[in-house]
């Protein structure tokens, strides 16, 4: 079977007050454990932070705790363990973090804690960003882990929770808030988790791009009180959600007109070669002259999909205008692009600065299909054209 999970990055995120009830508390934690080992046997990657290990009882150093992103970590770990440590599980989880907080896990967690932290390191099981030094804001933090992850599943928590759900949502990204009532750890924001919840009850367009009449009925299934003893069964009732809904998109720019003489060439392309390729990856497709369209002027809609998309296919066959427009916002907002181009096609810019894939009339299906595998392999993780100048 198909894992339509795999390779894909999602971020579990939130915390729990203080004063919060125990028992529920307790069951946030086994569904975050129980949601992190499903998604690891998914083939998903992980997108999570670090910090100090925070309880309830902070003077006593005791409580339940009030975070979550130790139970990913320990889960993270426990699957390497199962797995000895193989190659299969190298980097399957981003930890970014702060230089204050990777000083204070030295120091101020408990030493089984400490013992994971070291392996998830010493055996490259994770990759770790830290943000700038001296910058410890979480709002920092945040946007750093955003570009990283496809999907946010969230649970309690306040402004924190608040903020990453605004940075995912206006990258066209899928966010799963539930209304389990545990709080916020600072107090703070309009109510986290269990606030989103209620305009995700009422609006899961809002939450998931591409939902469906399918999925639409599902996202009604999440309610805390349907599922408040079954944290197994509920974290795999989310884990098949999310495998039908976190489906990253690719948005096409290419010739469409089909009364200019390289029309045939590239829909033969793109028909055969790109689609299947981009469809046996997992990903979704947005091409402007088949998907459907949403605003009343397709110039608003174009735009906004290129916003949405976590990967653009540009190709330069014919030099059309709005092509070279739509393949610039792309480079503009650093969305990750592959340019491709019929062989004969001279783009106007430097090739050795932008790489472009030549795809010849004459090569069969299955060479060009390998062919370009290797290019995406190549390219795909390219790094911005600019890169900003630093003060500090």
């Amino acid at each position: 079977m198909v894992k339509r999970l795999l390779n894909k990055a999602i971020q579990i995120a939130g915390s729990c007050s203080k004063d919060g009830n125990p028992e529920i508390i307790e069951y946030a934690h086994s569904l975050v454990r129980n949601l992190t080992k499903m998604l690891l046997s998914e083939g998903v990657n992980l997108v999570t932070t670090v910090d100090k290990f925070a309880v309830a009882n902070k003077k006593n150093k005791c409580g339940p705790a009030i975070i979550f992103y130790w139970d990913v970590l320990e889960e993270i770990y426990e699957y390497a363990k199962a797995y000895s440590f193989s190659k299969d599980t190298k980097n399957i989880a981003k930890v970014i973090s702060t230089s204050k907080s990777l000083k204070q896990i030295t120091t101020e967690i408990p030493p089984d804690k400490q013992k994971i932290w070291d392996a998830l390191c010493s055996n490259n099981i994770i990759t770790v960003y830290t943000v700038p030094f001296g910058w410890n804001s979480g709002a920092i933090r945040r946007q750093i882990q955003e570009p990283f992850s496809d999907a946010l599943v969230i649970i309690g928590g306040g402004e924190g929770v608040e903020h990453l759900s605004y940075l995912y949502s206006s990258h066209g990204k899928t966010i799963l808030p539930l209304d389990i009532p545990v709080g916020s750890s600072c107090r703070d924001g309009r109510g986290g988790a269990s606030y989103l919840f209620q305009s995700f009850f009422s609006h899961p367009e809002k939450f998931i791009p591409n939902i469906n009449e399918k999925t639409r009925t599902k996202s009604t299934m999440f309610l805390y009180d349907k599922w408040k003893n079954k944290p197994e069964e509920y974290a795999k009732e989310l884990t098949d959600f999310l495998t039908e809904v976190v489906i990253p998109q690719v948005f096409f720019v290419r010739l469409l007109n089909e009364e200019c003489g390289e029309y045939p060439a590239v829909e033969n392309f793109f028909k055969n070669i790109v689609t299947p390729f981009v469809l046996d990856k997992g990903y979704g497709i947005k091409d402007m002259g088949k998907s459907k369209i949403k605003e009343g002027f397709l110039n608003v809609e174009i735009f906004k999909e290129i916003n949405k998309s976590s990967i653009i296919i540009a190709d330069m066959t014919g030099l059309r205008l709005n092509c070279f427009m739509e393949m610039g916002y792309a480079f503009g907002l650093n969305r990750k692009v592959i340019l491709t181009a019929k062989k004969g096609t001279v783009c106007p810019f430097d090739p050795n600065q932008i790489p472009c894939f030549h795809w010849n009339t004459s090569s069969s299906d299955k060479e060009l299909s390998e062919k370009l595998a290797v290019f995406w392999e190549q390219n795909i993780d390219r790094g911005s054209l600019v890169t900003l100048s630093e003060i500090i």
